[in-house]
């Protein structure tokens, strides 16, 4: 996360793979994201000077970063959202679960390819959920995947907090696995106040 003028601007991503490469490369954009954040702020021109640079470094291997970056905008109360290729986002406000589908492809991919913005309200009281494709793909014995319908009934429900929600998921997605996991699995909460 890095707070400017702009706002608070925040990522959750995942690279393809379970290789030390994936984790590195996790790393590099991690510090591409950071150094472009302290010296843009739009978060268009950040992902795709970020898509050209990974570009260069993947090559042709074969791998790619996918990510939602937000910036949160307090003065507003907006969350402009810009996903590449990532998992669904749940906006969860008055009631209501919203989903937001991915508004463009991967990084890493096409050094030309483009993407937009999606900018939603962010009242007091809703809650914003991003997470990685380790919690939806999570297996149990057999075979099965946890899936985007469980989720979506666990995100319905109204938990006290950020904190309840994470808990209460992973103990689903472990109790569901025999906290069995193959992939990380990363999940990011904020409630408004």
């Amino acid at each position: 996360d890095l707070e400017t003028d702009a706002g608070l601007h925040f990522i959750i991503g995942d690279v393809s793979g379970h290789s030390t490469s994936s984790a590195l490369i996790m790393a590099v954009s991690k510090g591409i994201f950071h150094s472009l954040g302290h010296t843009m702020r739009n978060p268009i021109d950040i992902l795709q000077t970020a898509n050209r640079m990974l570009c260069d470094i993947l090559g042709d291997s074969g791998m790619f970063l996918s990510l939602v970056y937000t910036v949160f905008d307090r003065r507003a109360d907006e969350l402009s959202l810009v996903s590449a290729g990532h998992n669904p986002v749940f906006l969860v406000s008055k009631g209501d679960l919203l989903t937001k589908e991915s508004t463009g492809p991967v990084l890493g991919w096409d050094a030309d390819d483009t993407w937009t913005a999606a900018t939603h309200k962010f009242h007091s009281g809703a809650t914003f959920f991003l997470y990685t494709d380790g919690l939806t793909e999570a297996m149990n014995g057999s075979g099965e995947e946890f899936g985007e319908e469980r989720l979506r009934a666990l995100l319905a429900e109204d938990m006290a907090g950020p904190d309840r929600m994470v808990e209460k998921i992973f103990g689903q997605v472990a109790h569901f696995t025999n906290g069995n996991f193959s992939d990380d699995l990363t999940m990011f909460v904020m409630k408004r106040k």
